[in-house]
């Protein structure tokens, strides 16, 4: 090990490679950085506009060929009170998105239903109670007390024969959370049957807690998912607005109770979603470049064996009284050593490249995890370094397959040449077991019985990443070491990292076989 460290070729290599590493780093994180500042909204719409447009359209104008404003005939009493609306929103300066345009929607709705009522089908009791209605939530709005109009509407959920308990629950839940962590309703976009949760808007009308209100639409639509299918037996879709059988798309109630829990304590911890320039986003997204460390230490493994072979040093190492497993253990420990070191480099340039281009805010940032009873939190900074430690598993077997190839072959050419021929042909392997798979489906109807073959194959298990727990939502986990999605459920990066330690302990009982028992010939 310390002759291998004496050689050029070895400095050369221990300079090059981690510069090469950190301004690859570099590079990437600048312009991931440069996109996020461009893609940022800064256009507004003009709302005011659009509402003077509805206003015009009301009242029957238009503008002529030559751009002249033409008046309509006489405004029915329905579409005056939408006039009156839209000009009060525009001299209050209550844009749609807001919880106030909602309960103003609301208002009118019941004001048009007694002035329409020409049959005379309402009774005096209930045009009162209407009154009254409307009286109490034009209250709400001129003290501007958001508060009052959600227990207003709890008051009215409760006594309502038309919603079942659990759709009870989920309303009376919603609202709960909004009054008692004060997140302030937005917009009038309903998404459920029974939704009270309020969409906040575009992007131009973000803000720091439009977060919350992302969590708050999720757990409605995971609570009203529950209740939909403990109901009908189908649930529905908010974003797609489909509806699914129990046949057509699996009911997973684990990973439902999971989701509500675990956003509902983000709510109650404050703990928002990481931003687009996040220090822990740079960080963790530096696994990618791992494949970078994994050519270079393919080329190092299948070069330090092999080349005492092709020069004819390894004679002079055997006849010294360390025995041969000693020699190979160092020539073992050599590559390892240089494993973990290009790792370490690589990790540590993307610190202080995430560090300079995003700060360091958000480093004590945690994750909430979720284990059947209970929530938990777990650093995120820990999580990126057991996503370089699992990279690195993955790293160390292909290393050690390389060492393997080249005790066998004593060839540095065919050694190299074949490692890393077999990472890049990995996903071809994984796709042709899939199509062999699928084969088997079509002829068996279930490919259940060969499925668990395939799990143990190694370049399913060398996208060990992909199986851990995500960083943060929206992150495909990409193994920049085998770059295939999972294939199989039930698999985790712990049975994945298992099957890399039978692969690294078989293939170096091979490698030491090899060495010790082989002849060496001048």
């Amino acid at each position: 090990m310390f002759k291998l460290a004496k050689k050029p070729s070895t400095w050369i290599l221990t300079i090059i490679i981690p510069a090469l590493v950190i301004f690859v780093t570099v590079i990437s994180l600048l312009v991931s950085v440069a996109n996020n500042y461009a893609n940022m909204p800064t256009v507004e719409n003009d709302w005011k506009a659009s509402l003077n447009e509805e206003i015009n359209m009301l009242k029957g104008q238009y503008y002529d060929s030559e751009g002249k404003l033409i008046e309509g005939g006489e405004v029915s009493p329905e579409s005056q009170l939408i006039i009156d609306k839209y000009l009060y929103q525009i001299e209050k300066n209550i844009k749609p998105e807001t919880w106030k345009a909602y309960v103003l929607d609301k208002i009118t709705q019941k004001k048009i239903s007694i002035v329409s009522d020409t049959l005379g089908l309402l009774t005096d009791a209930q045009k009162e109670a209407l009154n009254k209605e409307i009286e109490n939530l034009w209250k709400t709005v001129e003290q501007d007390n958001w508060k009052e109009y959600l227990n207003i509407e709890n008051e009215q959920t409760k006594n309502s024969q038309l919603l079942s308990e659990g759709e009870k629950n989920v309303i009376l839940t919603i609202n709960k959370l909004r009054i008692d962590y004060d997140i302030e309703p937005k917009g009038s976009m309903n998404f459920n049957p029974f939704s009270s949760a309020y969409y906040y808007g575009n992007d131009a009308d973000r803000d720091k807690n439009s977060w919350k209100h992302d969590k708050l639409r999720s757990v409605e639509s995971n609570m009203t998912a529950q209740v939909q299918y403990e109901k009908l037996g189908y649930y529905q879709v908010p974003s797609e607005g489909m509806m699914y059988s129990s046949g057509e798309i699996s009911y997973d109630e684990t990973l439902l109770k999971k989701n509500i829990a675990i956003d509902i304590e983000s709510i109650k911890t404050n703990n928002p979603p990481l931003e687009d320039k996040s220090f822990i986003k740079f960080f963790g997204d530096g696994t990618q470049y791992m494949f970078l460390i994994l050519i270079f230490v393919i080329i190092v493994a299948g070069t330090v064996v092999s080349q005492e072979f092709t020069r004819g040093t390894v004679k002079f190492l055997v006849v010294t009284p360390n025995k041969r497993w000693k020699i190979f253990t160092a020539k073992i420990m050599a590559v390892v050593s240089f494993t973990v070191f290009f790792t370490l480099t690589l990790m540590v340039s993307v610190f202080i490249t995430s560090a300079v281009s995003s700060g360091m805010n958000d480093i004590s940032k945690s994750k909430i995890f979720f284990d059947g009873s209970k929530t938990y939190e777990v650093s995120l900074f820990l999580l990126c370094i057991r996503n370089y430690g699992i990279e690195l598993v993955s790293v160390l077997a292909y290393a050690i397959m390389a060492v393997m190839l080249a005790t066998l072959s004593r060839s540095t050419a065919l050694s190299v040449a074949f490692g890393i021929g077999l990472y890049f042909v990995s996903s071809i392997v994984v796709s042709l077991s899939l199509m062999v798979m699928s084969g088997l489906s079509m002829m068996y109807g279930t490919v259940q019985a060969y499925a668990g073959f395939f799990r143990y194959i190694l370049f399913y298990n060398t996208n060990a990443l992909s199986y851990a727990e995500p960083l943060y939502q929206n992150d495909m986990v990409v193994s920049m070491t085998g770059g295939m999605v999972p294939k199989f459920s039930d698999m985790s990066a712990g049975f994945s990292l298992c099957v890399l330690a039978a692969y690294i302990v078989v293939m170096l009982m091979i490698s030491y076989d090899s060495f010790n028992r082989r002849d060496i010939k001048n």
